[in-house]
């Protein structure tokens, strides 16, 4: 099989792009030819504001180079992930347009919430899901915190609304979780052509699962901004007798570095294998984002890790955790609640957390195993071939 695969990468790398790379590298291990189309938002560095505002809107460069793209290669399929903002969602129309099956990936909220995000100040937002006119976004200047970038995103999103193009040249929609899918039913996607297909993580192996060496502490490894809630975790545990790791970087580390708390160590930003030796000499894993995660590839790779996941109580996490049993789900920004759940946590003696993290491992191994999950994707791709061949002998 051959995969065409669309994807614009974003300034700052994270969490879609790694996801991006892994699934692509995956495909090609199980045997398909995929066939990499890939742009960097880097390129609208320097460009005008009305030039880099009408190309996130409408690129007729990206939708030439694709078609382009499609003659030569002549995929099975076309994957579309992340359009925004350089290569804009002409690159649907263009797949489209060569009667080539158009699949596409949304790894964020962006059609239901101009930011991306469902957040604004740091909390969980939804006023604009459901809306055709996202004026609270605009108020608020949701993206990027600039009423101006959020009104070429609301542009780009009404003109493709407008212009029908998620309903006519998009043939299947991927959701990471069933949590994202609900949201984006809501706006409006048809319920037959949108389904979860969760992103998959690498096996760390037996070894950095087990609970026979040693473990101490809980980590929490994420972009150190508003968002993902490390300002209300390094405020939460002042006289919580137990060590954390925070690992990642972003603009409030210098704040929260301030808090000069012993029992804190600030790792900065690390490599992944650095990330994996870390989550494989962890207790436990702290997730206390603001807002609802798509996808939670952080507290995953921690199942994976065999290490319990304590998460706030939103978005995907709701899908990968059964509180309780494997870890625990706490309403965000609660400090009270995050308390009582880590003096439950506490309690348990090691062979009580060993046994969670064991089921932690299993939850990973039941759902986001890489075999499993690129066996799911083929299978949907050649329903979408088979499909087409029907229809077309129909019309025949």
């Amino acid at each position: 099989m051959r995969i065409l695969v669309v994807h614009c990468r974003y300034q700052r790398r994270g969490g879609e792009d790694v996801a991006v790379d892994r699934e692509m590298d995956a495909l090609e291990r199980h045997g398909a030819t995929v066939l990499r189309h890939i742009a960097d938002n880097a390129a609208i560095e320097g460009a005008g504001s009305l030039r880099t505002a009408a190309r996130a809107i409408w690129s007729t460069d990206a939708y030439r180079d694709v078609q382009r793209a499609i003659a030569v290669h002549r995929p099975d399929v076309v994957h579309v992930h992340n359009t925004f903002a350089y290569l804009s969602p002409s690159v649907l129309a263009a797949a489209h347009a060569t009667g080539t099956p158009v699949v596409q990936t949304l790894h964020n909220y962006r059609l239901a919430c101009p930011g991306g995000l469902l957040t604004r100040n740091g909390a969980a937002c939804e006023d604009c899901v459901g809306r055709q006119a996202k004026w609270p976004a605009l108020v608020h200047g949701c993206y990027r915190d600039s009423k101006s970038a959020t009104a070429v995103v609301m542009a780009m999103l009404a003109f493709h609304e407008a212009r029908g193009t998620w309903n006519r040249d998009v043939d299947l929609f991927l959701a990471p979780s069933p949590a994202a899918r609900d949201v984006l039913l809501r706006v409006g996607l048809p319920a037959s052509r949108t389904m979860v297909k969760p992103n998959f993580v690498p096996d760390p192996g037996a070894g950095a699962a087990s609970w026979g060496g040693p473990r101490s502490g809980a980590v929490a490894v994420a972009r150190l901004d508003k968002e993902k809630g490390l300002r209300f975790l390094v405020d939460l545990w002042r006289g919580v007798d137990m060590d954390l790791t925070i690992i990642g970087d972003g603009p409030l580390r210098q704040v929260l570095e301030e808090s000069d708390n012993p029992r804190i160590r600030f790792a900065g930003a690390r490599t992944s294998d650095e990330v994996s030796n870390a989550l494989a000499s962890a207790e436990l894993l702290l997730v206390p984002s603001l807002f609802q995660e798509t996808f939670a590839l952080v507290a995953v790779e921690a199942q994976a890790h065999g290490v319990p996941v304590m998460a706030s109580d939103l978005g995907a996490c709701r899908d990968w955790i059964t509180p309780g049993w494997d870890g625990f789900l706490v309403p965000p920004g609660d400090a009270e609640a995050w308390r009582a759940a880590l003096t439950r946590w506490r309690a348990l003696s090691r062979d009580e957390r060993a046994a969670m993290g064991g089921r932690a491992r299993a939850a990973y191994d039941a759902v986001h195993r890489p075999e499993r999950v690129v066996q799911y994707q083929i299978s949907l791709y050649e329903g979408l071939l088979t499909g087409r061949r029907a229809h077309e002998i129909g019309q025949a």
